[in-house]
């Protein structure tokens, strides 16, 4: 294409030769910034995506970067995209750390700005809520302490939430 031209991206395909992005990298990101525990820097990078959310049901494959949208047809539900933001937003702000011995642990982000509410996660017969304003957790509807560390403000000691298993 020359710059000439009226159109400098191919329409049909904008994560690959257009002018969008493929979905599930923004959300990819967030979560290797809050592995390394930089969570500042990881919610300021997830919540430039939660606008999607009042447009779409579900994270779509790819979406353009000049106007809120997608492409209009010929396009799937894409499973991969949209389960990379469910995993940032509940490993990341929400905290939510599976355990090698079976057990999990809940310890919600403190963030600069916005709120994130995790209600209804059910693990092994298990019911648990979680808040990052208040930094609380309920299992089975019985409070637990708020458990954050000064020295790393997006994450504390963690709250128990799920037992490991039994022999």
């Amino acid at each position: 294409m020359a710059s000439e031209d009226r159109l400098h991206y191919e329409l049909g395909d904008a994560d690959w030769s257009g002018g969008g992005a493929y979905t599930g990298e923004g959300p990819q990101l967030a979560l290797t910034l809050w592995e390394r525990g930089e969570a500042s820097l990881a919610w300021d990078v997830m919540r430039r995506l939660l606008w999607m959310a009042r447009h779409f049901p579900y994270f779509p494959q790819d979406h353009y970067c000049d106007r809120p949208a997608a492409a209009p047809s010929g396009r799937r539900v894409n499973i991969v995209a949209g389960l990379a933001g469910a995993e940032a937003i509940l490993t990341g702000p929400a905290g939510v750390r599976f355990r090698l011995d079976g057990s999990l642990v809940v310890e919600p982000a403190v963030l600069p700005d916005g709120d994130v509410e995790l209600t209804g996660l059910t693990y092994r017969g298990r019911t648990i809520d979680g808040s990052t304003s208040s930094g609380t957790v309920t299992v089975d509807g019985r409070r637990r302490r708020p458990a954050r560390s000064s020295s790393d403000p997006g994450h504390g000691s963690g709250h128990p939430a799920g037992p490991a298993p039994g022999p």
